[in-house]
């Protein structure tokens, strides 16, 4: 017997994950009923629909707005559900059980070293009731009116308090303590939390301390996942706030159990906030039906082609705090999967990642992208390699391209294993969400990894994702093609010059899966959803001829040059993050200034063996201020922009090379890692002056000798004839 988390427990033997299908083709998966490609098929009644790839377009007399739905639907009804008798997020747990015959279901490593250990199913389901029982005995109600907040990294009493709630018509609040204490003040305020779920002592200070303050006056009880130091326990009494151990809870519901009052599907399931990159937070709630709209269209969306069954294993490291890791958990849990948690601190997650050897993940753009780079920093040096390297990628493209995904090739075998294994060697599946990733990533992780790797697109305004790539549909550039549980149209955004007659516009939602709306927010609920019940993303985006969604810009993110150009810094900055130096890009625009000039963080790892390799020494401080690596990484972003498209105005003019990362940490990126451009600007103000000067005083001078040229071209040089 083991005891961790305050949890006893044995050891699980949890189910080895199945071989992953290798060497075969997943576009002979596709449901027949899906046109191929480029295919229309007419449907069958009035108003000239058309279905292409995996939509088709409304145009009938009931008006849906041109909305676009998957053309595997039956008629035009959306999906609700997946499973027969799954209307709430209780039920979706009580299905996991089920399938996998009370297998493991949440786990976590002690520590270094130590392997995962294991609670099943049932033994969630049993504490959670207790749980839940706990709370109404401390004074919680079995309904709608008790918010929960939950202010901890992922973990077993994270889950367990999650599903205590839907056993009782409770509704959690997650919280998570890179929203900044402003944010965090917000939210106590605004959902008027009297119980909060903490794991460490920091954040339990951090409570306290705006209780102290006089800043928050709701909360009555903090629940502790960890032990706390006499002091905390202290402040807390003196102020009044009574603070109980999780398992303390659990031993008081225990002794006074508490009949389970189940929510209706329309009940508030939770309420995420929005961590925004300006402003204070906005608290989007969503209902139980909400979410199994989602989970139906996703599973729908993979069909028979993508199977999840309780020998999957996912690991859990992105916030549950955020909208799509609760998404992804969910539609695990649906299938009886197993979970294991991370330990939390983000250098030891490959180390985690290795021990639990997952066959599934979602993950975001930079993991991968970081991935990618360290690779090709290994083989630089090594001309031998890199030939080697380049062979391998190809060759496994020219099968990617026919929709064979392997891992059991010769170049699997020599070289790509290791590549694998930094995985744990047996990913399948992976889901990318939180932000556009480049098509050479996107590309380079299916052929390294031999996996099918998914691209979501969406927001939490819609429990998670609207569109998904399809199983079979290796191609890049786009974020695939409706969920069954909404419809997805665009909208003329015509200061932007961006027109539905032209297939471009602002992506909208409509369905099931839509927010109910903010939490005591109308204004801003009523400027995100219309008055015919369509969620506005704020996105641009444009349909291609298969029927798949592109994001092509950003509504809200753009600014206008002082010459009338407006730019989109994302679509700039998604093109420079391409280039090996380059860890992440911020491209700022005065609208008082002609040009646009960049703060460039560059990878540490690829430019100091780079600068090397050039004879260039010293540390990644040292190498930021070398005015020739600065030069490098300038022309080189700039060919790259070139390369891709990007007018001139579009381009930066001038850089500074930043040594230090934007992290969640210095505030200056959100937790799905999207940039807060008014902080960043802050941060940067006095570098963005020097630029707009240097760059201020280079067009005076080459003002000044223009004129000087003229002054001494002879009088009788017709100037409009040219020489």
């Amino acid at each position: 017997m083991s005891i961790t988390s305050g949890i006893v427990t044995k050891q699980v033997e949890r189910p080895t994950p199945g071989v992953r299908d290798v060497g075969r083709s997943l576009s002979h998966l596709l449901p027949p009923a899906r046109p191929a490609p480029g295919r229309y098929r007419r449907g069958q009644t009035g108003g000239g629909r058309q279905h292409c790839y995996a939509w088709h377009q409304d145009n009938g007399p009931e008006g849906t707005g041109g909305g676009r739905i998957p053309a595997y639907l039956e008629g035009d009804k959306l999906v609700e559900s997946c499973y027969d008798g799954m209307q709430t997020l209780h039920d979706v747990f009580k299905r996991g059980a089920m399938v996998s015959n009370n297998g493991p279901c949440l786990g976590w490593r002690p520590g270094p070293n130590k392997p995962y250990e294991w609670v099943t199913y049932n033994e969630v389901l049993d504490r959670a009731a207790h749980f839940g029982s706990g709370l109404i005995a401390l004074g919680c109600k079995p309904n709608q009116t008790s918010f929960v907040g939950i202010f901890s990294q992922n973990r077993v009493e994270y889950v367990v308090a999650d599903q205590a709630s839907n056993m009782f018509s409770m509704v959690t609040v997650p919280m998570y303590a890179t929203l900044g204490r402003s944010a965090l003040r917000f939210i106590i305020n605004q959902a008027q939390l009297e119980t909060v779920l903490c794991d460490e002592e920091s954040k339990v200070m951090l409570l306290l301390t705006f209780i102290s303050n006089n800043q928050v006056s709701s909360v009555k009880r903090i629940i502790t996942t960890e032990v706390m130091a006499d002091e905390v326990i202290l402040m807390a009494e003196r102020h009044g706030v009574q603070m109980l151990a999780f398992n303390e809870v659990v031993r008081l519901g225990q002794q006074q159990p508490h009949d389970q009052v189940l929510p209706s599907p329309d009940d508030l399931a939770t309420i995420y906030y929005t961590s925004g990159t300006t402003g204070d937070p906005k608290g989007a709630m969503l209902t139980h039906r909400n979410q199994i709209a989602e989970l139906g269209g996703a599973v729908g969306h993979f069909q028979d082609t993508i199977k999840f069954c309780p020998d999957d294993v996912y690991i859990s490291y992105l916030p549950l705090a955020h909208v799509i890791e609760r998404i992804m958990q969910l539609y695990l849990f649906t299938h009886g999967a197993s979970i294991g948690f991370f330990r939390g601190d983000v250098k030891d997650l490959m180390s985690d990642i290795q021990a639990l050897q997952p066959t599934c993940m979602a993950t975001v753009p930079r993991v991968l992208i970081r991935i990618h780079d360290a690779v090709m920093a290994k083989v630089q040096h090594s001309s031998l390699k890199k030939r080697l390297l380049r062979a391998a990628l190809q060759s496994k493209e020219k099968q990617l391209v026919k929709g064979i995904l392997r891992s059991d090739t010769i170049w699997d075998k020599l070289l790509l294993k290791k590549v694998q294994d930094q995985l744990g060697g047996r990913v399948r599946l992976m889901f990318v969400a939180g932000a556009p990733i480049s098509g050479k990533i996107l590309t380079f992780t299916r052929c390294a990894f031999g996996a099918s790797v998914f691209e979501g697109y969406g927001q939490t305004e819609v429990s998670g994702s609207g569109t998904f790539t399809i199983p079979g549909d290796n191609s890049i550039g786009h974020v695939g093609t409706p969920l069954g549980c909404n419809l997805v149209k665009l909208v003329d955004v015509p200061d932007m010059n961006y027109f539905t007659e032209d297939k471009q516009g602002e992506v909208c939602f409509k369905g099931p899966n839509v927010f109910k709306g903010y939490l005591n927010d109308k204004k801003n609920t009523d400027e995100t959803i219309d008055d015919d019940g369509w969620v506005h993303s704020g996105d641009i985006g444009m349909w291609l001829p298969n029927g798949t969604l592109r994001v092509i810009d950003r509504k809200k993110s753009i600014f206008k040059l002082a010459q009338g150009e407006y730019v989109a810094p994302e679509k700039v900055e998604m093109v420079y993050n391409t280039c090996p130096q380059v860890a992440q890009s911020f491209v700022y625009g005065d609208s008082l200034k002609a040009v646009l000039v960049g703060i460039i963080v560059p990878d540490p790892d690829v430019l100091t063996t780079w600068a090397s390799a050039k004879g260039i020494g010293g540390h990644i401080d040292a190498l930021c201020q070398n005015e020739e690596v600065k030069s490098a990484i300038f022309h080189k972003i700039c060919t790259l922009g070139d390369q891709a498209g990007l007018m001139g105005f579009e381009q930066v003019k001038d850089i500074y090379l930043c040594p230090d990362q934007f992290t969640v940490e210095n505030g200056l990126v959100t937790p799905t890692f999207k940039l807060k451009r008014s902080q960043l600007k802050d941060a940067f103000q006095t570098q963005i002056v020097d630029m707009y000067h240097r760059l201020d005083l280079a067009t005076e001078n080459n003002n000044n000798a223009a004129n000087n040229i003229n002054m001494n071209i002879p009088n009788n040089v017709d100037l409009k004839q040219g020489q």
